[in-house]
C-alpha cells in the first residue's frame, strides 16, 4: 500500500505540473473540443444549453480577467492585486484535470510499477531484518 501511495503521489504532482506548464490558453481548447463531441453523442435539452451558456460565458470572462490583469502586469511592470476567486478558479480547474489523468492515463503506469517494485522492496527490507519473522532474544540466565 505504501508503494501505491508514494507512486500516486508522485504522479499526481506530475500531472498537476504537466496541466499547470500547458496553460489556460491550451485547456479551453481542449475543454471546447470535448464539449462539442460531449453534444455529439448527447442532444442537450434547452435547459442544459442555457447552463452551457451560462458556464461559458462566465469562463470566457474570468479568461479575459485573467488575461488583462496579465498584460497590464506585463506593461506597467506593476500587476493590479488579483482576485483571489480567479485564481484560485483556475487552480481548482487544473487540479480537477490532473487528477483526471493521474486516475485514468497512468493507472497503468503505477499499478505495474507497484507489482514489480513491492516483492523487491519486502526482500530488501526482509534482507535487513525490518519485517519477517521475529527472532526470539536470547535468554540471560
Amino acid at each position: 500500500m505504501g508503494v501505491y501511495l508514494f507512486l500516486s503521489a508522485i504522479d499526481f504532482g506530475v500531472a498537476f505540473l504537466g496541466v499547470h506548464l500547458v496553460g489556460a490558453e491550451r485547456l479551453e481548447k481542449v475543454k471546447d473540443v470535448i464539449m462539442d463531441k460531449w453534444r455529439e453523442y448527447r442532444p442537450a435539452l434547452e435547459t442544459d444549453n442555457e447552463l452551457i451558456e451560462d458556464a461559458t460565458d462566465k469562463a470566457e470572462k474570468v479568461a479575459r480577467e485573467i488575461l488583462e490583469n496579465a498584460q497590464s502586469g506585463k506593461e506597467a511592470n506593476e500587476a493590479p492585486p488579483p482576485k483571489k476567486r480567479n485564481g484560485s478558479t483556475l487552480l481548482w480547474a487544473e487540479a480537477a484535470l490532473a487528477y483526471t489523468i493521474h486516475k485514468t492515463l497512468f493507472l497503468p503506469v503505477r499499478v505495474g510499477l507497484t507489482a514489480a517494485w513491492t516483492p523487491k522492496l519486502v526482500k530488501w527490507l526482509t534482507m535487513r531484518g525490518w519485517i519477517g519473522k521475529v527472532r526470539p532474544c536470547p535468554s540471560i540466565d
